[in-house]
């Protein structure tokens, strides 16, 4: 299972409320908030989270509690890897 999948496989629609309980859930539930602070961070400094954040930006309307755990999801892999960084050398010939 990927970093950005829920615990059922991959994102898909059928997570999505489908259900008044269901919407209530989410509602209080910062999702659009945590795809947006993911991407900025992706932006700047983390180009691996490019497709995650992909998956994730698409359910920003009607997101279900699969997509909420995905998300905490990537939250726990970039505290574990954030001593990783890219390294660019300067060299003389290319």
């Amino acid at each position: 299972m990927s970093m950005c999948s829920g615990q059922k496989g991959d994102l898909k629609k059928e997570y999505c409320p489908k259900n008044k309980v269901d919407e209530d859930e989410m509602r209080n539930k910062p999702y659009a908030s945590l795809v947006g602070s993911i991407m900025y961070t992706q932006v700047c400094t983390r180009l691996d989270l490019a497709l995650c954040i992909s998956k994730m930006g698409r359910f920003q309307s009607n997101p279900g509690m699969q997509h909420w755990i995905a998300g905490k999801k990537i939250l726990r892999y970039m505290q574990r890897t954030k001593a990783y960084m890219l390294i660019y050398k300067r060299i003389e010939n290319l």
